[in-house]
């Protein structure tokens, strides 16, 4: 049985899915930062590569989109196009664009582009004896989580969602380029389309407007659903508790997990205490584990495996050991084999930002400013004072000084006292002792209570 903690707050949103009390998957949003993918722009072309076979589109952002053209080559720069972003940018790369528009709802996902009605392959509920009602104007694909119990649910939202294509298609005529005619789902949105299953029994939330959201739905109003005024902390700990990259096995070994630009690489290890015997008995129970991280935080893109060596017969093995645990996470991965180097190479779309990727800044060291801010109001409501004086990195408080006066105003009126936020001149940085050290969050922020109760957050600089 599952269980469903939902922290909703203004600065940043987190969701934690349990089951029997193990985090199966971590979800979080942040203010300002919102995932663009999925949204629906008139966007503009700017520019055709034919050698790359892409047009760039501007549609409203920073970075110009990428729009793949396959057979489209009779677009013409200044063109006004219909476009929905497919995947979220990455470092310097702006968005991936697509010309196939989808609305997706929770049982189904509306195709505006063509009229058939497919069922997932991963379905294993329906026959094609049940999608005769949903035959119309717009084709869509039935998704693997909807049985035959859920086709009532199913229809409503068909005919819902054909009646926003029709508002987006209509929009589109006047709207003027670039600009936003659709914006995807809201966290609330996403967590009843996504983590919501059958099996989810039980929602905690310290937000009213959370349960009051929740229960429009009517095949959700049979859940159990618990108001926490507290539930941060829970969800606070928890996550805290999670973070750690270093995995130790049972089967005596560990995982270490790495983050690049360009992929994620995770290191099986042996330790002493396991022999060259057991390196396939530690490598197939690191599958299940991986399986397991890679779900939990959404891991994308390319992901690098070095398994503790094996010969090749047991790498046969070991492929279909690591196959069955993606299936058993329903987890659509492209597994390519082991190169040369003995290395497990491994793809999975990107679509939107992974945990880390909301949590952390670009060096994934140092928490974002979301983070910080969400962890002051953890360390208010713990500490009952008439003032707080938080410092930051005078870069991150330069930066995001209109975001940072905003929500210490909030916090201010939410909890009766006094806050201030000052920029720490901090020009070299050093280890503290271990010993000074008051919390500690995996040696990614350092937080030192002082004696006359001020609290700073630094970063941490590896020497």
């Amino acid at each position: 049985m599952k269980k469903l903690l939902i922290d909703y707050n203004e600065i940043q949103n987190r969701a934690i899915l349990l089951e029997d009390d193990q985090i199966q998957k971590i979800y979080i949003e942040n203010e300002l930062e919102e995932d663009i993918c999925d949204n629906i722009y008139v966007g503009k072309v700017k520019g055709i590569s034919n050698k790359m076979n892409v047009a760039f589109v501007d549609i409203g952002i920073k970075k110009e989109a990428i729009l793949p053209l396959f057979s489209d080559y009779n677009l013409k720069i200044n063109q006004d196009i219909l476009v929905q972003v497919n995947r979220e940018s990455k470092s310097n790369k702006g968005p991936r664009l697509k010309h196939n528009i989808q609305l997706k709802g929770r049982y189904l996902i509306l195709q505006l582009n063509n009229n058939e009605v497919i069922i997932s392959n991963k379905n294993k509920f329906l026959e094609h004896s049940n999608t005769t009602e949903f035959k119309g104007k717009y084709g869509c694909i039935i998704r693997s989580r909807t049985k035959k119990e859920d086709l009532k649910y199913a229809k409503e939202e068909y005919y819902k969602l054909c009646n926003l294509a029709d508002d987006i298609l209509n929009s589109y005529k006047y709207l003027k380029s670039p600009s936003l005619i659709y914006k995807s789902n809201s966290f609330l949105k996403n967590i009843y389309y996504e983590l919501i299953d059958e099996d989810v029994f039980e929602i905690e939330t310290n937000s009213e407007e959370v349960i009051k959201s929740l229960t429009q739905y009517e095949d959700l109003r049979n859940l159990i659903f618990k108001l926490d005024e507290k539930l941060f902390l829970k969800v606070d700990r928890l996550i805290d508790a999670n973070l750690n990259r270093y995995i130790k096995l049972k089967s005596g070994g560990n995982i270490v997990v790495d983050f690049t630009e360009a992929c994620t690489v995770i290191d099986v290890n042996s330790d002493e205490s396991a022999t060259r015997l057991d390196a396939l008995q530690v490598n197939q129970e690191a599958c299940s584990i991986i399986a397991d991280y890679i779900n939990r935080y959404d891991l994308t893109g390319n992901i690098l495996i070095d398994f503790i060596d094996i010969n090749r017969k047991q790498r046969l093995y070991l492929e279909n050991a690591i196959r069955e645990s993606f299936n058993k996470k329903n987890i659509d991965i492209n597994i390519f084999g082991f190169s040369n180097l003995g290395i497990l190479e491994l793809s999975r779309k990107r679509f939107s930002k992974s945990f880390f990727e909301k949590y952390y800044l670009s060096d994934f060291k140092t928490k974002n400013i979301h983070t910080i801010l969400r962890e002051f109001e953890i360390y208010i409501s713990k500490y009952n004072k008439n003032e707080h004086i938080f410092w930051i990195n005078q870069h991150m408080f330069n930066e995001f000084y209109n975001l940072i006066f905003t929500k210490t105003k909030s916090l201010k009126e939410k909890y009766k006292c006094e806050i201030k936020v000052l920029p720490a001149k901090i020009e070299s940085y050093k280890y503290l002792e271990k010993e000074d050290w008051k919390l500690a969050f995996n040696n990614l922020s350092i937080y030192e209570l002082k004696e006359e109760g001020d609290f700073i957050q630094i970063k941490l600089k590896r020497c």
